[in-house]
């Protein structure tokens, strides 16, 4: 059901109308939350790891690109739920064991979140949260 918003308010929605030019930039008072910056670092992850994978494409590692691109599906959610969503995007990548060409997932520290120490480490081979992983790559994302 829809609320009503009376005369009021119509000039404190014109000048958030207006703030959608902020986005993106560093006067947006919301990009500098914990899950803004994780989703900027996964765009950006997301993009050199495909481009790196891209470079040595053959036959013999189609399906594992296919895979660790595929991947990033698994991140959907809102706060908490896509912060756990990103821990099970990084536990898929790390089990397909990709080639060290591909970068690790940045590491992003925020005392204010509800991110544990876990959710805060690196991924890919080499990086301090790689390695094996035990356990069945999960099929789909968990919503909340």
């Amino acid at each position: 059901k829809k609320i009503g918003l009376g005369p009021a308010t119509h000039p404190l929605l014109k000048a958030m109308a207006r703030g959608r030019k902020l986005r993106g930039t560093r006067l947006d008072p919301f990009g500098y939350a914990h899950v803004r910056r994780l989703e900027r670092a996964l765009r950006d992850h997301y993009e050199a790891m495909v481009l790196a994978l891209a470079v040595d494409l053959t036959s013999a590692n189609y399906d594992r690109a296919v895979a660790a691109a595929a991947a990033a599906d698994l991140v959907r959610g809102y706060e908490h739920v896509k912060l756990g969503n990103v821990e099970r995007y990084r536990d898929v990548l790390a089990a397909l064991d990709l080639p060290r060409a591909v970068p690790s997932f940045p590491v992003l520290g925020d005392e204010d979140s509800a991110a544990t120490a876990d959710s805060k480490k690196a991924i890919g081979p080499g990086s301090p949260g790689g390695g094996d992983h035990a356990g069945a790559v999960p099929d789909e994302p968990q919503y909340g």
